[in-house]
């Protein structure tokens, strides 16, 4: 994915996000918040903070998504465990629950934003 990224150029543009790929692939390796399916560990976050918000506030790889629906999602609710980890709540439960609206049936979903009301 690195390599992808480094040869990103205005006539080359980049299929995806692999540079954004990469950040949520290697912040896995310091957090995992449970991607709404299982509760999360408690476990506090190995990695620092800032890069972290960082790696899931990046702009989605729209093929990795379109090829792994549920990627999309994963994203968001690593990105809302994280603030949950630190206390904020309502922060995770405003970043999930557009998403949870959209999707009514993906109990996962619904269920994750439920823990942080």
């Amino acid at each position: 994915l690195d390599a992808l990224a480094a040869e990103v150029s205005e006539t080359r543009p980049a299929y995806g996000a692999p540079a954004s790929l990469a950040a949520l692939v290697r912040a896995r390796g310091e957090f995992l918040g449970g991607g709404c399916l299982v509760p999360p560990s408690g476990v506090a976050p190995s990695g620092d903070p800032a890069r972290l918000v960082a790696a899931y506030s990046a702009p989605l790889d729209f093929y990795a998504a379109y090829h792994v629906p549920f990627f999309a999602a994963w994203a968001v609710c690593e990105h809302a465990a994280l603030f949950a980890s630190r206390n904020d709540r309502a922060r995770a439960a405003d970043l999930l629950g557009p998403i949870a609206t959209r999707a009514p049936n993906r109990r996962w979903l619904v269920e994750t934003l439920q823990r942080y009301r």
